[in-house]
């Protein structure tokens, strides 16, 4: 309805949308014909890139408050406070759910150190992805075994991670065009 939005997320049935108000960075949450509209964030604090949850029951988002640090945040679609679920000195930004809603996997960074890391949301212990120094902007496969990500704009490679033999693996180099 001619809203200024961005970072759009789709539920997995296609009925519904999040996405952020461009001026001001508020969640939202609404049909995709615009109707059922529902405010999920208030100033100050600012949302970005959200996603939904499996079960279509919440989504993440990463945060930041004024001078503060970004963090991970989880809200039900039907509204109420949303929940840090990271807390820390370094910036967690990009969110991506596990395919059983029980963990986040998100890009951890502090200065231009960046590594993979996952937060079990039971427990909020956040755990390092082995070997994903340098990596960002993670994606998990549907059923859970793989996480993508890339690394530095410079390298423009996309690794790939079983998460079952915690290998890694490179499916495509810039430099080497394979």
């Amino acid at each position: 309805s001619g809203i200024p939005a961005e970072h759009i997320d789709y539920s997995r049935d296609g009925k519904w949308v999040t996405y952020v108000t461009f001026a001001n960075g508020t969640l939202w949450r609404s049909r995709v014909d615009g109707s059922d509209r529902i405010q999920l964030t208030t100033y100050p604090l600012f949302a970005a890139l959200p996603q939904w949850s499996p079960d279509g029951r919440q989504i993440v988002f990463n945060g930041q408050l004024p001078n503060g640090h970004i963090q991970i945040y989880v809200v039900s679609a039907e509204g109420g406070k949303p929940e840090k679920v990271t807390d820390g000195e370094k910036d967690a930004v990009d969110p991506t759910w596990s395919p059983d809603g029980k963990r986040v996997t998100f890009n951890e960074s502090q200065g231009s150190a960046q590594q993979i890391s996952s937060v079990d949301l039971s427990t909020r212990q956040v755990t390092p992805i082995p070997d994903s120094k340098g990596l960002y902007s993670p994606r998990m496969s549907p059923d859970g075994r793989f996480i993508v990500a890339v690394n530095t704009p410079e390298n423009r490679l996309l690794r790939l991670v079983d998460t079952q033999t915690q290998k890694w693996s490179t499916l495509f180099d810039s430099k080497t065009g394979g």
